[in-house]
């Protein structure tokens, strides 16, 4: 029969020496300690020097930390090509906006891009058909990192969006004392900067949901059709917006911009209006600039 053993603690009286301040004899006094105490106590209150060994022991050692490998951010262009490949004759066949070339730079270019608005802009001011080539492109491409990417890429059309609901593109006032209430808009478009189709979509249409409305101002937009010498983009984007909305344009026949360094004459400056009384207003050009390029425009 084996023995049943059961581990307890015995507690014993060690005897510790205490000095005291009027006495230099030693006062002995005892401490109720478990053994398992006292060989701790005694290993601390030891006078034995830490060997050398004790401390290079690997308990004490600085820990090492792991590094993190480094991943290369670099996209690789000959790979980037080959996974495009499957779409070149699709692109070159159907003339698409972008060139296959021109394609492999704009997917580089939107590789580590979140406003790949700004990024198709570098290529075209036409995104809507940067964004149609991309539709009819994407059955042909068989890497699914690609075709993720390029799924990406077509949420442009969110981007466009929230572009327009975010922009002020013009300013506008009512006239409330004549018959029938008169709603004028007005509007600048800095030379610098390019509208797409759905842009100027959105600031003509502000005006056409007013029935007697006036939209005017300096559109920099240049076409044939308002005696501009060319037609631009903007030129051909606004008229396409007008004709849309059925605005009847008043001075089609001025020239209100004066350009002193190449000596030319154009017709920025338009005043458009409502259908419904385009036949109540008149427009005159004055003769004095009072300093400015732009001749004053009149309207009655």
């Amino acid at each position: 029969m084996q023995k049943a053993w059961s581990c307890h603690q015995t507690a014993i009286r060690k005897p510790y020496l205490k000095i005291s301040s009027n006495q230099r004899q030693p006062i002995l006094k005892t401490q109720r300690i478990t053994k398992q105490h006292f060989s701790i106590v005694k290993d601390r209150t030891s006078n034995t020097t830490p060997t050398g060994q004790d401390t290079n022991d690997d308990t004490f050692a600085k820990p090492e930390t792991s590094k993190k490998p480094k991943h290369n951010t670099q996209v690789n262009l000959i790979i980037l090509k080959d996974q495009l490949f499957p779409t070149k004759e699709t692109i070159e066949n159907r003339k698409c906006i972008l060139s296959f070339d021109q394609l492999v730079r704009f997917f580089e270019d939107t590789y580590k891009s979140s406003d790949t608005l700004s990024v198709a802009r570098k290529f075209t001011d036409d995104v809507e058909s940067v964004i149609s080539m991309l539709t009819s492109i994407y059955p042909y491409i068989q890497d699914k990192i690609i075709k993720s990417r390029c799924t990406r890429v077509r949420s442009l059309n969110k981007q466009l969006k929230a572009k327009l609901d975010s922009d002020n593109y013009s300013s506008d006032a009512d006239i409330n004392n004549i018959t029938p209430t008169l709603n004028i808009f007005a509007l600048y478009r800095s030379p610098g900067s390019s509208l797409l189709q759905v842009e100027w979509d959105a600031v003509v249409n502000y005006d056409a949901h007013s029935p007697n409305g006036l939209f005017i101002g300096d559109f920099n937009a240049d076409n044939v059709v308002w005696n501009c010498s060319h037609n631009d983009n903007n030129g051909v984007r606004l008229l396409q917006a007008v004709d849309n909305c059925d605005l009847f344009l008043h001075n089609s026949n001025t020239y209100l911009r004066i350009d002193f360094y190449r000596n030319k004459k154009s017709n920025l400056d338009l005043i458009f209006s409502s259908s419904s009384i385009s036949d109540k207003i008149t427009t005159s050009v004055l003769d004095e600039t009072w300093g400015s390029n732009h001749f004053p425009i009149l309207i009655n």
